[in-house]
C-alpha cells in the first residue's frame, strides 16, 4: 500500500490551524474573594445544600407597629364565634388591619363591623375603622377590618404598649380583643 502524500500533507497543514483555535480558548479569569476579620470564610455550595433563610432585622425606626403577629384572639359569647388576628406591621400612611372571621348557625352576619368597632391604645388613642371588606350576610364571614394609621396618630400608636379592639353589639354587648405591643 502506497501512502497517500496528499492526504498526509493536508493533515499536517490542518494541525497548526486546529492548535491555534484551541489556544484562543482561555479559561475565565479568577476573581479573588474578599476575606477579612469581619467576613465569613468563602465556602462552596454543593448542589444538594440549601441555605437556611435568616430572619431579617428591621431597624426600629422603620419597623412600624406590630401587634403580636399570628396571635388570634377568640370570643365565643352568644351565638357567634369571633376570631380576630392582627395582620403584620404598618408604617405611617398605611392601614392597621385585623383579619376577622365570624361563624354561627343561627344569626345573620350582615352587620358592618366598620360601624361596630373601636380600636384603643393604653395611652389614649381611639381609632374608628375606615373599612370592613367582607361579604354581607350568611353564617360564615371573614374579612379585613382596617384602621387609618398616619402622621397624626403615629406618635401615640408608636408609644403605646397595648391595643384593644372592641366590637359592639355583635350578638353580645361587647367583645374585647387585646394584644401587647413589642416593648410593652
Amino acid at each position: 500500500m502506497k501512502p497517500n502524500h496528499t492526504l498526509m500533507l493536508s493533515l499536517l497543514l490542518a494541525l497548526p490551524v486546529a492548535f491555534s483555535a484551541c489556544a484562543a480558548i482561555q479559561p475565565a479569569p479568577v476573581t479573588p474573594v474578599e476575606t477579612g476579620p469581619n467576613l465569613p470564610p468563602p465556602r462552596l455550595l454543593v448542589e444538594t445544600e440549601i441555605p437556611t433563610p435568616q430572619p431579617q432585622q428591621i431597624p426600629k425606626e422603620t419597623a412600624g407597629i406590630l401587634p403580636v403577629e399570628g396571635s388570634p384572639r377568640e370570643d365565643t359569647q352568644g351565638n357567634i364565634i369571633v376570631v380576630v388576628t392582627p395582620i403584620v406591621s404598618v408604617l405611617p400612611g398605611e392601614t392597621l388591619d385585623f383579619e376577622v372571621s365570624m361563624d354561627t348557625h343561627s344569626v345573620d352576619l350582615s352587620m358592618d363591623l366598620a360601624d361596630l368597632a373601636t380600636l384603643r391604645t393604653d395611652n389614649g388613642l381611639d381609632l374608628q375603622p375606615i373599612e370592613w371588606d367582607a361579604p354581607r350576610g350568611g353564617h360564615h364571614v371573614s374579612g379585613r377590618l382596617s384602621f387609618r394609621f398616619d402622621d397624626s396618630n403615629e406618635p401615640l400608636l408608636r408609644s403605646a404598649t397595648r391595643l384593644t379592639l372592641t366590637l359592639w353589639d355583635v350578638d353580645a354587648p361587647t367583645r374585647i380583643f387585646a394584644w401587647n405591643l413589642p416593648g410593652g
